[in-house]
């Protein structure tokens, strides 16, 4: 089984969902299936990081 992390942006609109759901779809089509969303880590209102996908496949 292997794993691979990609990065994701940002969810504020419906435009941003369909992004995710594109990028999502390319790696789906590549064989790859989501295994875990990891979310940014926020400080006081203050985020760090940024939204990421742990894919896998078998």
């Amino acid at each position: 089984m292997e794993y691979k992390v990609i990065r994701l942006p940002y969810i504020n609109s419906k435009r941003d969902h369909q992004k995710v759901a594109d990028i999502l779809n390319k790696e789906a089509e590549e064989g790859w299936m989501l295994d875990h969303i990891l979310q940014p880590y926020i400080f006081f209102g203050f985020s760090f990081g940024e939204h990421s996908a742990i894919l896998k496949r078998e």
